[in-house]
């Protein structure tokens, strides 16, 4: 056996076959890590306008599912509704939000703290 790259045998195989199978792997693995980067930039960008992350990602996996998948998320989010209204959960969101704003306002205000200097003989 040779010790030329182009010629070492590896199990059958070439060290330059070899090779370039890890190349394409690394080129596909930088791909991914340059999507990536996309993604979180495209995402910031959501939240910086305001956008809420849980609900885009949300969409786009339902987008992405295939319709059984949908169905069933959709049913569940009716079976949910349902279950929130029959245990007394508001369930309209104009009305639910009254009754935040009604409880936080019958909230008492937070006690300052006011730590005092503590010496160092106690």
């Amino acid at each position: 056996m040779s010790n030329d790259t182009e010629t070492v045998d590896l199990g059958g195989n070439s060290a330059a076959d070899l090779k370039r199978r890890i190349d394409r792997r690394v080129e596909i693995a930088d791909a991914a890590d340059e999507l990536r980067s996309k993604l979180a930039d495209y995402k910031l960008d959501d939240k910086n306008e305001g956008y809420k992350e849980p609900a885009i990602a949300d969409a786009v996996k339902l987008l992405r599912a295939d319709p059984d998948k949908v169905l069933k998320a959709l049913t569940l989010d009716a079976e949910k509704r349902v279950y929130r209204k029959a245990a007394g959960v508001e369930t309209d969101l104009a009305k639910a939000a009254v009754l935040a704003r009604a409880h936080a306002e019958s909230m008492p205000e937070p006690k300052s703290k006011s730590r005092k200097p503590r010496s160092r003989g106690e």
